[in-house]
């Protein structure tokens, strides 16, 4: 970083899908505008000028196909950002008003991971591991989005789940009972139903649905299931999110749909399918439950019950390799 009148980042990755929007923002080698939508501590967003939201975040919030990464986990409100501020975008750099460039050529690029290279567990095994998240999830979560789903926390007494989330709870058990049964009315009607319900940027459902997709295509995809009807039954839910979410949930809900993430969400899948080490599911976990206020543990959750589902539907023990 260049210290002066003027603040110059290189960024340390983006992700592939903001390249594609420097690509074709960048229309007949001009520069195209954008407008700073919100701003967080580690993270501020701007609108493309295709209604597409690129978030800058610093390291601790990781890579994801729409982020970019800079080299700092400081508090980003500290560059004097502001909401509403306008952008020039170009082939290779973001400039935020008249004080702050980043640069994006030569950072590296993020692509969600599909391909598992460690040598995959049994089936058995990726639901001890699954199970073993799941205790992690309900000692160690936030519970004030839907953590609930999963049980009190184990230092609970008798903790009660809201009518709110008791609600929900009946809604992603029908979706995942329609998804199971490859009830297309009835996934479409559930997701429908889920899509939207909460609050922010990525509403709390969005979070677990976004969990539920990622974890039971990746699974599916590298245990050798069926991943035609992933592919269908995800692109349902996603389908949903227009007009009835947020800009950067309904785009995270239509990546999750394709099997792509950010670092730690996906990186959570592997482990759950590769690790023969709790301490792995422990590491990972504690780094997706750091994400957000609840977004963490809410799409946690989602990995939990998408990972349970790829299992039971798988139609043999077998692998792909």
């Amino acid at each position: 970083m260049i210290a002066s009148s003027s603040m110059i980042f290189q960024a340390d990755s983006i992700g592939s899908e903001v390249l594609s929007i420097l690509r074709s923002d960048y229309e007949g080698h001009q520069p195209t505008g954008g407008t700073v939508h919100s701003v967080f501590d580690k993270a501020f967003n701007i609108l493309s000028a295709h209604e597409v939201l690129v978030g800058v975040v610093t390291s601790s919030v990781g890579e994801g196909p729409f982020n970019v990464v800079l080299p700092t986990d400081s508090s980003l409100k500290e560059l004097g950002v502001r909401r509403g501020e306008k952008c020039i975008i170009t082939e290779d750099s973001f400039k935020i008003g008249s004080s702050l460039s980043i640069r994006t050529l030569g950072s590296r690029i993020y692509s969600s991971e599909h391909n598992f290279t460690s040598r995959l567990l049994q089936p058995s095994e990726i639901r001890s591991n699954v199970k073993t998240m799941e205790e992690i999830v309900r000692s160690r979560g936030r519970f004030e989005g839907l953590g609930p789903l999963i049980g009190a926390p184990k230092h609970g007494s008798g903790t009660s789940i809201d009518l709110f989330r008791r609600q929900t709870l009946s809604k992603v058990a029908d979706l995942l009972r329609a998804i199971e049964e490859k009830e297309i009315n009835g996934v479409e009607e559930s997701a429908g139903a889920l899509v939207g319900i909460g609050y922010g940027l990525t509403p709390a459902a969005d979070d677990l649905l976004c969990g539920i997709m990622l974890s039971s295509y990746l699974l599916t995809e590298n245990l050798g299931g069926d991943l035609e009807t992933v592919r269908r039954m995800n692109q349902i839910i996603a389908s949903r999110s227009e007009e009835r979410t947020t800009v950067l949930s309904s785009q995270h809900l239509k990546q999750a749909a394709l099997g792509n993430g950010n670092e730690f969400s996906v990186g959570t899948v592997r482990d759950l399918a590769t690790s023969h080490n709790n301490t792995d599911i422990e590491s990972s976990a504690a780094k997706l439950l750091a994400v957000g206020s609840t977004s963490g543990t809410d799409n946690a959750i989602g990995i939990i019950l998408g990972s349970y589902l790829a299992l039971k539907m798988l139609p043999h023990f077998g692998y792909r390799r």
